[in-house]
């Protein structure tokens, strides 16, 4: 009996029916998934959440420097005359080493503390006083004219940082400090703008 030869001999070697079979199953798979693949693109990458601004904690003065008006504040006794904001409130106490407040609407305040000493030099005096501060920065000015240090310090037993200028006349140390609001502890720049111009109305008399 003899044996009938196959028409084509890839007949043999490459079976047409399997190959239709998978390339059916992979068209029905295309336009099964297609719909998620048109909806992915246009979806396009995800969206990367925008995080929420956190209010500031920090505290302007009432009155901005440009626009403040000046009361004047004058005592004989502690020899300092000195411009201040008209909606400042003065508070001066009659302590031997006097202290003159000036307070400020928003809880913030300017202070004056005046104290005899024996050192000829400002930096004397506060290498050997001020052993329970630490200072941040240091500068040498002249206010109105008045030789000065300013120093940003930090109270170390308050915790308080503030920004203090010192004078030394006739033997007494004029100590003018801007204390923050409590719920701050520390200065703004708004403030030290206005703490500055403060300063370049002082007076001694």
């Amino acid at each position: 009996m003899v044996t009938p030869m196959p028409k084509n001999k890839l007949d043999l070697q490459f079976p047409l029916y399997p190959v239709f079979i998978l390339c059916l199953a992979f068209i029905l798979l295309l336009l099964t998934l297609s719909p998620y693949i048109r909806t992915a693109r246009l979806a396009g990458p995800p969206a990367i959440p925008t995080p929420t601004p956190q209010p500031s904690l920090a505290i302007t003065p009432t009155l901005p420097a440009s626009s403040a008006t000046f009361s004047t504040y004058s005592d004989n006794k502690l020899k300092i005359q000195i411009s201040y904001p008209d909606n400042w409130a003065v508070n001066a106490s009659p302590a031997t080493d006097g202290i003159i407040n000036l307070d400020a609407p928003d809880g913030s305040s300017l202070n004056i503390t005046v104290t005899k000493t024996a050192y000829s030099q400002i930096a004397d005096y506060l290498v050997n006083t001020k052993t329970n501060h630490t200072v941040i920065s240091s500068e040498s000015l002249e206010p109105a004219g008045y030789k000065a240090v300013q120093r940003t310090e930090k109270n170390t037993s308050a915790n308080l940082t503030t920004l203090v200028t010192y004078f030394l006349h006739q033997s007494q140390i004029y100590a003018i400090e801007i204390m923050p609001v409590m719920e701050v502890n520390q200065v703004s720049t708004d403030q030290v703008t206005l703490y500055n111009q403060i300063l370049s109305t002082i007076k001694f008399l």
